[in-house]
Order: structure tokens, then C-alpha cells, then sequence
């Protein structure tokens, strides 16, 4: 169903959902882009950083974001919040990973992190 569709004639949980669909999609843009950047011979500078940002998503895509999902279908939004904190968490890891260089992903990783803040505040009307 389209997002556009799930939010005019859902609820708050129907939101959370679609915003976790979004970050998820975000995500994999991410690591994509991450991967990419890996694959082509990337600033010396920008190695170690792409590394550990590709991790870091990684988590997001296989931890925090399942874990969320699972909790939003199951009813139990706490869970849902912590999956929440763990990929805002990450986004910001990530960018902090370029404090000495100007990060290729800073607009990813701001919409990533923006997003899952918008997601916690949802899941929180759900407590």
C-alpha cells in the first residue's frame, strides 16, 4: 500500500509504521552510497570513517530497525522507542566518524537521524 494511502486513512500506529518504512528505505540508500564510496578507491581520510559508517548502518538495518518494526506489530512501543534511539544514535555516529574531514553523507545522515527523531515522537503517543 502507498504511504500516501496508510497515512490518510490510518492511525498513529499506521504513521510509526510508515515513518520506520522510511528510514529503512534511507537506510539502504545509505549503505548503498556507503558502499559505493568503499568500492572507488575513496580519500585516504574517508577509509576508516566509511568503515565504520557502514557498520553503523548495518546496525540500523539489522538491529534497530527490526527491532522497532517487531515491537510496533507486536504492541509494544517501548521497544519500538528503543529501536528508535539506536538508529538515531548510529546516523550520529556516523557523521561524528568525520570530525577531521567534511563527510560525504552529511545530508544522509541528517535525514536519517531527523527522521527517527519524528519516529520516536510518534511511538511515544503510543505509551
Amino acid at each position: 500500500m502507498l504511504h500516501e494511502e496508510r497515512s490518510a486513512s490510518g492511525n498513529i500506529m499506521t504513521l510509526a509504521l510508515i515513518v520506520v518504512d522510511t528510514i529503512k528505505a534511507k537506510a539502504n540508500q545509505g549503505a548503498e552510497i556507503i558502499s559505493t564510496f568503499l568500492n572507488s578507491n575513496p580519500p585516504e581520510e574517508w577509509r576508516v570513517p566509511l568503515k565504520k559508517c557502514a557498520f553503523s548502518y548495518k546496525v540500523i538495518l539489522t538491529v534497530s530497525l527490526p527491532e522497532a518494526m517487531e515491537a510496533l506489530t507486536k504492541g509494544n512501543p517501548k521497544f519500538a522507542e528503543d529501536g528508535m534511539v539506536g538508529c538515531f544514535g548510529d546516523s550520529q555516529n556516523c557523521e561524528e566518524n568525520f570530525k577531521s574531514s567534511i563527510s560525504p553523507l552529511t545530508c544522509l545522515n541528517n535525514a536519517v537521524h531527523e527522521l527517527c527523531g519524528v519516529g520516536r515522537a510518534i511511538i511515544r503517543n503510543l505509551l
